[in-house]
């Protein structure tokens, strides 16, 4: 959480913005447990090959172009094969921000 917060400093203001609020929390891994029951490697990495696309394809094609598509699809296949070639659990450590722009 420090690390969070030093770039505001005492005052909680940085580059115009005000840190109203953080709060740090915990999340399972998602296909952990149904890797375990199942044993089935391909399942675990889809699944977090999808996850990972989910949250950033979006910033991928908007970077790379709309006609990458491909190359983006490339990218997740891949992740799909390395997950699933060595699955381990991963659990999240997650933090909420609330910032306002300062007038």
């Amino acid at each position: 959480m420090a690390e969070l917060r030093a770039p505001f400093g005492s005052g909680g203001q940085y580059a115009g913005l005000r840190l109203q609020h953080i709060e740090a929390t915990s999340a399972p891994d998602p296909f952990w447990d149904s890797f375990e029951q199942t044993g089935d490697s391909d399942a675990f990495g889809t699944g977090w090959a999808n996850a990972m696309r989910a949250i950033s394809a979006p910033t991928l094609l908007g970077a790379l172009g709309m006609d990458r598509g491909g190359l983006v699809d490339e990218v997740f296949q891949r992740c799909t094969v390395r997950i699933a070639a060595a699955p381990m659990k991963y659990d999240w450590d997650l933090a909420a921000v609330v910032m306002s722009k300062t007038p």
